[in-house]
């Protein structure tokens, strides 16, 4: 009874740990800073402090596989016996 417990544990901190890597790694950082030096392109005098923390919000997107990461092993130390 003990094991299912904790594999259900594990199984719920594996999944919130995948959708919070997902929307933080793809939506708020990666697509973010593409939006976001887009518009910072846009505006006549060039935004070139919009346009640099879009492309640093792009280069650091991988933040969410070391979040995918370290929910996973918390996963898998919760799972096991």
């Amino acid at each position: 009874m003990e094991g299912t417990v904790k594999e259900f544990v594990g199984c719920v901190i594996f999944l919130a740990g995948a959708a919070l890597a997902v929307w933080l790694g793809v939506w708020v950082l990666f697509v973010g800073g593409i939006v976001q030096a887009v518009d910072a392109c846009k505006v006549s005098p060039i935004d070139s402090l919009g346009l640099a923390l879009g492309l640093l919000r792009v280069v650091v997107a991988p933040v969410g596989w070391v979040i995918f990461m370290v929910t996973m092993a918390l996963a898998g130390a919760a799972a096991q016996d």
